[in-house]
């Protein structure tokens, strides 16, 4: 948001906080009557010299875990119960770890999509309580193109929707610290596994196959071409904070980077294949794989039309 005299992001009579980032050379927000978004609380900082105000969520604010026709949920359950007496999708946003099975309210005939992400254990889920019927849907529900699109990621295992990112702060509110490092895990399988990474420059990494460790510069870490999932990164002293990326949108608790100098990262970087070891998730390329992929389509589909035939 620019302010009119270059020094105060914005200044007056504030009515309304929702989303994005005020920067000003002075200030970055000063003002009254000011209204934030539910569950989330105003933080404010210098980035090289610039000030910011910007929206963290509350200690006391609770996370969206899944969506229904549009209206976010804090709990599995809360919008299993939404969907009573209607046939609905679910669509998860949050890995779940069930306590005990849901009920699932009688009339109800709902399909919960994990959208790449997990439920454990799932037969908390199938094993349900209550005469409703439920089931569990890998993917999401869209058209064709988004369909394939996410397919074709999910066999590769390549990233979806990658974002460059900034984390600036761990779970407890204090800032990275140089003189620490940091690994970063990825939610796969059921569990979280180390993610490889190159570095590009110090306290700048893209995802890779060179290393684990990370250092950070002035307090922050910069990861390149991170794709959708969920995540967290470790010091070596134990602290760690968990967050999520998603199709349009990162959490509130890291930002996303869209200055030029990364730029280059992501208009070069090229489709790639994630394979698991016990070391960790490396990358290579795998267009020879989607191609020969493509090669098989059209093979099987020639045999079943001389078969119709």
């Amino acid at each position: 948001i620019p302010s009119i005299n270059g020094t105060v992001g914005v200044s007056g009579n504030v009515t309304a906080f929702y989303d994005g980032i005020i920067t000003g050379t002075t200030e970055s927000l000063s003002g009254n009557s000011l209204v934030l978004e539910d569950n989330y609380e105003l933080k404010k900082d210098t980035d090289q010299g610039i000030y910011r105000a910007y929206l963290i969520r509350s200690s006391e604010g609770e996370a969206r875990v899944a969506v229904v026709n549009n209206i976010n949920y804090t709990s599995l359950q809360g919008a299993i119960n939404a969907c009573a007496n209607t046939k609905c999708d679910i669509i998860l946003y949050a890995n779940i770890e069930l306590d005990e099975p849901v009920t699932v309210a009688e009339g109800a005939d709902i399909s919960i999509y994990l959208n790449y992400r997990n439920i454990i254990p799932e037969e908390y889920v199938t094993n349900h309580s209550g005469t409703g019927d439920i089931k569990i849907v890998s993917g999401i529900p869209s058209g064709l193109a988004g369909s394939l699109y996410r397919i074709l990621a999910d066999i590769t295992g390549s990233e979806l929707n990658p974002k460059n990112i900034i984390i600036y702060n761990m779970e407890d509110g204090n800032e990275l610290k140089e003189n620490e490092t940091y690994k970063l895990y990825k939610f796969m399988d059921g569990a979280y596994k180390v993610v490889l990474v190159n570095e590009d420059e110090l306290g700048e990494y893209t995802v890779g196959n060179s290393k684990e460790s990370m250092n950070t510069i002035k307090g922050k870490l910069y990861l390149n071409n991170i794709g959708e999932g969920s995540y967290k990164l470790v010091s070596n002293t134990n602290r760690e904070i968990n967050f999520e990326i998603y199709e349009h949108e990162v959490s509130n608790n890291i930002r996303e980077n869209n200055s030029n100098i990364n730029a280059k990262l992501s208009s070069s970087s090229t489709a790639t294949l994630i394979l698991t070891f016990a070391t960790g998730i490396i990358k290579t390329p795998y267009i020879l794989i989607i191609v020969l992929l493509l090669v098989v389509i059209s093979l099987s589909i020639l045999v079943v039309n001389k078969k119709k035939q």
